[in-house]
């Protein structure tokens, strides 16, 4: 962050955050997963990312859009990056990207983004 006067300016690499973990039941594992826990991820994450630049509670008022590029299934080890993509006076936006680990291929596949405020 960098303060100019009044104001401050925001270098959105300066809010970046990842978080990894392994998504839904285990007895459930290779199965489809609902979307209900990746948008519960998704949210607490994104609060997570906004809450590290305001330094200060805050609540999602909406999430704007999610969109979904492949299927997400109980037991895949789930990525999500995210940032600070615009400050309002009393708003952040946010976006975060989600991928998941594809084990055959031995890499990380996007399968999520959403924007929040």
């Amino acid at each position: 962050m960098q303060t100019v006067g009044d104001q401050t300016f925001v270098n959105p690499r300066d809010t970046r955050l990842a978080y990894a973990d392994i998504i839904g039941e285990e007895s459930l594992s290779g199965k489809l997963i609902s979307a209900g826990p990746i948008l519960e991820r998704i949210d607490i994450f994104g609060a997570a990312v906004a809450e590290n630049l305001a330094c200060k509670g805050i609540a999602t008022i909406s999430v704007d859009r999610v969109d979904f590029k492949c299927q997400i299934a109980h037991g895949d080890l789930v990525r999500l990056e995210g940032e600070v993509i615009n400050t309002g006076s009393s708003s952040l936006t946010v976006q975060v990207t989600g991928y998941r680990h594809d084990v055959e291929a031995g890499k990380f596949i996007h399968s999520l983004s959403a924007i929040m405020t």
